[in-house]
């Protein structure tokens, strides 16, 4: 891989031991980049300086323009001109670069204001290495000839903030965002690796930032799934990642992606899809509480009808017309089917079934005005310009708690890990 050196170019602080261009020549010479870019200030000795390093060093020196070997920085005093000047060049040398290449920045000459500035712009647009010339001091610098680099990856601040960053997201329902955010830190790890009861001293440490982004990533990713109902996926996603949070998760996940296998209604996932909706309704998000909410409501009124009658999707024809229920029932029935066989039923068809099977499900149901009105206030949202209050939703998620409370024996639903309890304290 090909290595691009930034450097800021100062004026240095005289000494008998000391040498302002050969440090900067010998930390060319360790470093060997492939090119590299000066970022003296704008003071005649700074420049000068820069000029003699690429006279010692010219293999790899790259221009600032055609016309312009540097992109001097003006106001040396100033950290906000630094780091934007530096920033400039750093976004540049990016571009050039962005066919594969690793960019480092080395900010150790120049006024502290230059460092500083540099360090910041390194930060900011996270190039792949920062590094500063170190060595023996005398008189309180260093010595030329002893030169070594002190290397620092900024990825390690990118890690913690990024994981600060992605708990928001997710808390705020942006799961996706989260798993996106985290997921460039998903590198090809090792099992071993993985396992951090096997990796030993320094190693360990190093990696442990990483793993955690990357096992994040996936529980970003697994409660994405699971709140769209994409149970194997999520499932798929529990499965592989170490985490106890999600590992706690497993069988109830197992046992909604069976269930959501086949066509018949079954309780785990009316209770989950209840739960959900009380999540994005604590969320703010009213609009999706109650479309999941009512597809809760409609998913127990099909249980209820499976458990009566022995129907669920697609519904047979010849056994709906054994039931005591009304002929115009069962000729629109017939009216919807596409095969003769088997037809489709929307909630209130099936409700209207119940009904004729002296449901007290259903009797509840039609009883209470004020939960059919919210059902229709869903259709009402999906046509029409329209938002859904926050009361609204709070409404309907309580009365279809209500109930399923009193009329079916749903299991708990499981509680869903968050990324705030990952995250080390």
């Amino acid at each position: 891989m090909k290595t691009h050196l930034i450097m800021t170019v100062g004026t240095g602080t005289a000494g008998p031991h000391s040498n302002l261009v050969l440090g900067l020549r010998n930390t060319l010479a360790i470093v060997q980049p492939d090119s590299y870019w000066l970022i003296p200030s704008a003071s005649p000795d700074s420049i000068a300086v820069a000029d003699l390093v690429r006279e010692l060093h010219p293999q790899g020196f790259e221009p600032w323009s055609p016309s312009t070997a540097y992109h001097a920085i003006d106001l040396h005093d100033s950290i906000r001109h630094c780091r934007d000047t530096v920033a400039e060049v750093l976004r540049q040398v990016q571009t050039l670069c962005k066919t594969g290449g690793r960019i480092l920045v080395n900010p150790t000459s120049g006024t502290k204001q230059m460092s500083a500035g540099a360090t910041l712009a390194a930060l900011d647009l996270e190039a792949g290495e920062i590094q500063f010339t170190v060595g023996e001091r005398a008189d309180g610098v260093v010595m030329t000839g002893s030169e070594r680099l002190e290397r620092f990856e900024p990825s390690e601040v990118f890690i913690s903030r990024d994981l600060r960053i992605a708990e928001e997201l997710s808390r705020a329902g942006s799961h996706f965002a989260a798993h996106r955010l985290l997921s460039r830190y998903s590198r090809s790890l090792t099992l071993n690796a993985l396992d951090l009861r096997v990796v030993g001293g320094s190693e360990n440490e190093k990696l442990k930032p990483l793993v955690l982004a990357h096992e994040l990533s996936s529980l970003a990713l697994c409660l994405h799934e699971w709140e769209r109902q994409n149970y194997e996926a999520a499932r798929q996603l529990a499965a592989k990642c170490n985490l106890p949070q999600l590992v706690s998760v497993r069988t109830p996940l197992q046992q909604l992606a069976e269930a959501a296998k086949t066509a018949k209604p079954n309780a785990v996932i009316v209770a989950d899809l209840l739960h959900t909706g009380s999540i994005l309704h604590q969320r703010g998000d009213y609009e999706s509480s109650l479309f999941i909410v009512c597809k809760a409501l409609e998913g127990a009124m099909r249980l209820r009808l499976m458990q009566s009658t022995g129907l669920y999707d697609p519904y047979s024809l010849e056994t709906l017309r054994t039931l005591p229920v009304k002929t115009s029932l069962i000729q629109r029935c017939e009216a919807t089917s596409h095969d003769g066989v088997t037809t489709v039923l929307g909630l209130n068809q099936v409700v209207e079934l119940l009904s004729c099977l002296a449901c007290p499900l259903a009797a509840d149901y039609r009883t209470e005005r004020h939960l059919a009105g919210l059902v229709r206030l869903r259709n009402e949202y999906t046509h029409a310009i329209r938002h859904i209050e926050q009361r609204e939703s709070q409404a309907f998620q309580d009365l279809v708690a209500l109930l399923l409370k009193k009329h079916l024996s749903l299991p708990s639903a499981p509680v869903r890990p968050s990324m705030s309890s990952c995250l080390p304290e």
